[in-house]
């Protein structure tokens, strides 16, 4: 939830949920993964829809979309970029905003043939039944549209360096009391650590200290 411009509580989330399946029906309505014949500026590699959404048919009213939503992006690049945007138009036409911030002309591809054909024939289709608005707030694997999803409160408090101790910087957070409210699992409280920036911009995001994402990571094992 956010406040307008009134200054009134205004909830962002959907009022529906729906989840997507492995079916391999054919159906439309939402597709994930198609491989295009254009090609990343970067890498060289093809270009996929990643997500399209046809939000005229009558299981996704609820987004109040008439037209087809489509995400385009590098799947092989799209991974080592700090942010990565995408344009869309009504009909469903996706176009991938290059270039990705970061990467040079000469990325290397990492995604085979087999790849891409394996992501395109995920099988994935809407289903087909309501589903609860936390359908997939507590399932990792739970592949949904619209509802809830996990929530990990992201860079709210700093560390000192000296001491330790940590500091509200943007003031008291009411993360408890609103995930309460939505029956949401708190799974982890990101700090504010340069560390872990400079570490990713390194490319060693494999060596951060996990101890921050526990819970989250115990959720993922479980």
């Amino acid at each position: 939830w956010t406040f307008d411009e009134s200054g009134r509580r205004l909830l962002i989330n959907y009022p529906k949920c729906r989840s997507v399946e492995k079916k391999s029906t054919g159906d439309t309505a939402v597709i994930i993964g198609k491989t295009r014949t254009d090609h990343c500026p970067h890498c060289g590699g093809n270009l996929v829809d990643i997500l399209s959404v046809d939000g005229s048919d009558k299981r996704l009213s609820f987004l109040g979309v008439s037209g087809k939503i489509t995400a385009t992006c590098c799947p092989n690049c799209v991974m080592y970029t700090a942010s990565a945007y995408s344009r869309f138009a009504p009909d469903g036409s996706g176009k991938a905003c290059f270039p990705y911030e970061g990467l040079s002309e000469n990325e290397s591809n990492f995604m085979s043939e087999e790849d891409y054909e394996q992501l395109a024939a995920n099988g994935l289709d809407l289903g087909d039944e309501e589903r609860p608005l936390f359908f997939g707030a507590n399932d990792w694997e739970a592949v949904t549209i619209g509802g809830f999803a996990h929530w990990i409160q992201d860079c709210v408090i700093t560390k000192c360096p000296d001491c330790g101790k940590r500091h509200a910087i943007f003031g008291d957070s009411h993360l408890e009391q609103v995930a309460m409210e939505y029956h949401l699992p708190v799974l982890a409280r990101l700090p504010i650590d340069p560390s872990v920036a400079y570490k990713c911009d390194k490319g060693e995001a494999e060596n951060l200290d996990p101890k921050e994402l526990g819970a989250a990571l115990s959720a993922i094992t479980a």
